[in-house]
């Protein structure tokens, strides 16, 4: 599978996972804002494996303060 397909996917699952635990703090769009922003931090990165899971914990950070 592409990187780029597989990221997509997994950026989307991620977002779904934290709408079920912050959708009563935070709304969708802003959920899935946040998450394409701290991906963004991730472009240009070589090792791609371990991004979805450091977007998710970033995101966890950001949702929780």
């Amino acid at each position: 599978m592409d990187t780029e397909i597989y990221e997509k996917a997994a950026m989307e699952q991620v977002a779904t996972r934290l709408l079920e635990i912050y959708g009563d703090r935070h709304n969708a769009q802003e959920i899935t804002q946040t998450v394409e922003a701290v991906h963004h931090d991730f472009v240009g990165r070589p090792i791609r494996d371990f991004v979805p899971i450091l977007v998710e914990r970033r995101v966890h950070e950001r949702l929780s303060s």
